[in-house]
């Protein structure tokens, strides 16, 4: 991933992606893009959508995965310190954008979008933009066991968890490694994080740091 003024930039010849930070607004792509900018109304579900059309869905449909094999289509989410996941086929050419914060990596949406979309998977490629790192994601007991209620007890054994008092600290990209993993074992998976902490980063919007004044940074994946 290449970094540019307004965000992160990865392209190839089949798939763009761009992880936008806080400079970046929404409207500079769909002002460019009309008919071909795909988002959802976030809500922290495990709510995925295929997109078969090139024309946007109106009204906004509920929820945080959008998943296409249609070229030239531009799937759109925004986060704040939550995981902004890509997911693509190189070998069936399927993409699919994720909103997982943590509620959402609680209730598996990443694993959930993969077993919806990606079933026949051999092999895929997961990019994770900047979102709130382990050093910066501190939480009690009741999240650290909704968390470790996503995965399976060998799985969860691997995970490599930073205790402070009654605090604790866990990586939500290794989470959602494992999730993966643990319930797709023949599916080669490459994962490329970003390893920018949102929320100790000023170019991005973080709610942890700025609670309601935080903005959202806006991300894509397109087929080429």
């Amino acid at each position: 991933m290449i970094q540019k003024t307004k965000g992160l930039h990865f392209e190839d010849d089949k798939i763009e992606i761009f992880f936008g930070n806080k400079f970046f607004e929404l409207t500079e792509l769909t002002s460019l893009k009309p008919t071909g900018v795909h988002t959802v109304k976030q809500t922290h579900s495990d709510i995925f959508h295929v997109i078969n059309r090139p024309e946007p869905i109106h009204p906004q449909p509920e929820g945080d995965a959008l998943g296409t094999q249609l070229p030239k289509q531009y799937l759109a989410i925004k986060t704040a310190d939550c995981l902004p996941v890509m997911v693509h086929d190189p070998d069936t050419n399927k993409i699919a954008a994720i909103h997982a914060g943590w509620k959402g990596v609680a209730i598996g949406i990443v694993p959930k979008t993969v077993a919806s979309f990606f079933q026949n998977s051999k092999n895929l490629r997961v990019f994770v933009g900047p979102h709130i790192t382990k050093s910066s994601f501190e939480i009690k007991d009741d999240v650290l066991q909704q968390l470790k209620s996503s995965l399976p007890a060998f799985a969860w054994a691997k995970l490599s968890i930073d205790t402070k008092d009654d605090k604790f600290h866990v990586d939500l990209v290794d989470v959602v490694k494992l999730q993966i993993q643990s319930q797709f074992p023949n599916t080669h998976l490459d994962i490329k994080d970003s390893n920018i902490d949102t929320k100790t980063t000023e170019d991005y919007n973080s709610h942890r740091r700025d609670a309601k004044n935080a903005g959202r940074n806006i991300s894509y994946i397109r087929l080429n």
